[in-house]
């Protein structure tokens, strides 16, 4: 199976490189719940949830120097703000999920359209009599 001499083997070398469940599932085209038994039959447990962030960090970084920038924040910055790209496309092309982008990078923002031409026209109220 992809080169190791059983799932066990497998599951054990994913453990290793700090996969999460999902990433696993979608390796190997099962769902969530088939993955999480897999690992439970095999007596494999995933690497503590900082561990597992810690090699994600470290693969997003891997991959950002892969598209030229210098880290993640100057990424960040060319796709989010200068592109207007949304964090599902940012995702997709980390190769990480949604919510990781989110959490991990969110004090970089587009900034909010001009209040001139987004501002309601007032309201002027009648006195009362």
């Amino acid at each position: 199976m992809l080169g190791f001499d059983d799932l066990r083997a497998y599951l054990q070398a994913r453990r290793d490189t700090g996969s999460s469940v999902p990433r696993i599932a979608s390796e190997l085209r099962v769902s969530d719940w088939q993955m999480q038994a897999a690992l439970a039959r095999s007596g494999v447990r995933l690497a503590p949830r900082p561990q597992r962030r810690r090699y994600t960090e470290e693969r997003i970084a891997a991959r950002v120097a892969e598209l030229g920038f210098t880290d993640v924040e100057a990424y960040l910055v060319d796709r989010v703000v200068d592109q207007a790209w949304l964090l599902a496309e940012v995702a997709a092309e980390l190769a990480a999920h949604r919510l990781t982008v989110r959490r991990r990078h969110c004090c970089i923002w587009r900034s909010p359209p001009s209040t001139s031409s987004t501002r309601a026209p007032e309201r002027r109220l009648r006195p009362r009599d």
